[in-house]
C-alpha cells in the first residue's frame, strides 16, 4: 500500500508541465502609484434656520410731521442717497427763512454797536466821554455777539430740521417693510421703512441642539438650501 502511494506521486509529479521561461521581450508596465489615506468624517444634519441680511436697519424721521411722499413699497429696490420719502416741510421752511432773518438783523445790530464803541474809544482817547460810557458800549458790542452767535444756532438748527424732512437711504439695498402711508402724521423717531442691504452678504439663523454644540467647530463650512426662496412684491399703490 505504500508503494502505491509513492509511485502515484512520482507519476503526477513526472505529468506537471515544465515552468515556462520569462518573457522578457515587453517593456515593463508602468502604474500610478499613490499613497492610501484615511478620509474625513463627515456627519451631516438638516436644521431649519432664518436667512437674513448681514445690513439692516430701521429709517425714521428725526422730526414730527405728515408725511407727503413715499417712493418705494415692500420688495422695492433703492440706492444709496434715494429719497425713499418726505414729510410736508412748509413749517420748516417758514422756521428756517425766519432764522435767516433774525440771523441777518443780529448781525445788522453788531455792526451798529461796534461802531459805535470805535466812536466812543476816539472820544475817550481825547478825554470828551467818560470811562463809564466806553465801559457801556463794550457791554453792548458783547450782548450783540451773543446774539449773532444764537441766531446762528438757531438757523443751523432750522436748516437741520428742514433737511431732516427727507429720508435717503443709507446703502443700497430693498425695502422689507413699510410702516406708514401718505397723508399719515408721525412722530420722531418713528420707524418708516425696515431697509436690507443689497451688498453685504447674508446670515443663517438657526438652533443647534445641545448634544452636538460641541462638534461644530468655528469656521466649519455648512451648506444652506432655500428651496422657497421667491421675490415678494407687493403692487405700488
Amino acid at each position: 500500500m505504500v508503494l502505491v502511494i509513492i509511485l502515484a506521486v512520482l507519476i503526477l509529479a513526472g505529468c506537471s508541465p515544465a515552468s515556462e521561461p520569462l518573457d522578457t521581450s515587453s517593456p515593463p508596465r508602468l502604474v500610478d502609484v499613490a499613497n492610501v489615506e484615511p478620509a474625513e468624517s463627515m456627519s451631516w444634519m438638516t436644521l431649519p434656520g432664518r436667512v437674513e441680511s448681514s445690513r439692516r436697519t430701521k429709517l425714521s424721521f428725526e422730526v414730527t410731521g405728515q408725511v407727503e411722499y413715499l417712493a418705494l413699497d415692500v420688495g422695492d429696490a433703492f440706492q444709496r442717497g434715494d429719497i425713499l420719502a418726505r414729510l410736508n416741510g412748509e413749517r420748516y421752511q417758514l422756521t428756517y427763512e425766519r432764522s435767516k432773518a433774525a440771523e441777518v438783523e443780529a448781525r445788522t445790530g453788531l455792526a451798529d454797536v461796534q461802531r459805535e464803541l470805535r466812536r466812543l474809544t476816539r472820544l475817550r482817547q481825547g478825554g470828551h466821554t467818560s470811562e463809564a460810557t466806553l465801559e457801556n458800549a463794550e457791554a453792548a458790542v458783547a450782548g450783540a455777539r451773543a446774539r449773532v452767535d444764537s441766531a446762528v444756532a438757531s438757523r443751523k438748527l432750522a436748516a437741520r430740521d428742514l433737511e431732516q424732512t427727507s429720508l435717503r437711504a443709507p446703502f443700497d439695498g430693498t425695502v422689507a417693510r413699510r410702516h406708514a402711508e401718505p397723508g399719515q402724521r408721525v412722530a420722531a423717531n418713528e420707524v418708516i421703512f425696515n431697509l436690507v442691504s443689497s451688498g453685504d452678504g447674508f446670515d443663517v439663523l438657526t438652533r443647534v441642539p445641545e448634544n452636538v454644540i460641541g462638534q461644530v467647530q468655528a469656521e466649519s463650512s455648512s451648506q444652506c438650501q432655500c428651496p422657497h426662496w421667491t421675490a415678494h412684491r407687493r403692487p405700488r399703490g
